[in-house]
């Protein structure tokens, strides 16, 4: 379910598109095609509904208006097209894609709503992509691998690729300082899960937690100065 202004949302059933006003009084298709349909994003100025599709054959990255009018291709490869996100700013789209038929051959890319500047970032994985940060200029993944899992920074306009967290043991991004400086981010150095953080190229890496038992983010203060978790350090969580 996404919000596409105060008035009306954008619902989508497995196959299709579907604009309704906020009290369900109009209903309109969007799409209407023999093919799987699924909703994606919005571009930044809310003009075009970026969308993926297999109408014609493999999934394939598409727009078209608000009103389901000016359906265009932005991308038809032959191998799909899976979003990974909208840049914050809103010019670009940035998404997965193989390039050849094994499975090195995984990229990841961006290109522009309307389908220029296509570019390949990095040679990557099928990592879970997890946040932007702060500055919109990074994006964070979650690498798991045998040991456990790390985070990775890829960069939208450079490709580079940094490991922010390493260890033998796994690592899930949580959430960003109020004043954005801080990554927090959760991790099992001992079979449990405490609270940790660091900057955003991974330096200053700070445990905050000592808990004989896990201690899991919840958010912050409403004034940012502190941090909320929860633990079950007391045998329930609190």
């Amino acid at each position: 379910l996404h919000a596409a202004s105060i008035q009306k949302l954008l619902i989508a059933d497995e196959n299709d598109i579907y604009q309704v006003t906020m009290n369900g009084s109009r209903l309109l298709r969007l799409t209407d095609e023999n093919s799987t349909d699924q909703f994606l994003a919005w571009t930044a100025d809310r003009q075009w509904i970026i969308f993926r599709s297999n109408r014609f054959g493999n999934f394939d990255l598409f727009r078209m208006r608000p009103d389901g009018q000016e359906v265009e291709p932005i991308l038809t490869w032959t191998s799909d097209e899976q979003l990974v996100t909208m840049s914050p700013d809103g010019d670009w789209i940035v998404f997965m894609a193989r390039a050849g038929k094994f499975a090195s051959d995984l990229g990841l890319y961006r290109v522009r709503p309307d389908g220029t500047d296509l570019t390949l970032i990095s040679d990557t994985s099928s990592d879970p992509f997890s946040t932007w940060t702060p500055d919109g200029e990074w994006m964070i993944f979650w690498h798991p691998h045998q040991q456990g899992s790390d985070l990775i920074r890829v960069n939208l306009m450079t490709g580079q690729r940094d490991t922010l967290s390493t260890g033998l043991y796994h690592h899930h991004f949580e959430g960003w300082s109020p004043d954005g400086e801080w990554l927090i981010y959760s991790g099992t150095p001992l079979f449990k899960w405490e609270l940790f953080r660091m900057r955003l190229d991974g330096s200053d890496d700070q445990r905050l937690t000592f808990y004989e038992r896990d201690a899991r983010f919840g958010g912050w203060s409403g004034d940012g100065n502190w941090l909320v978790f929860r633990s079950n350090n007391s045998g329930n969580y609190e």
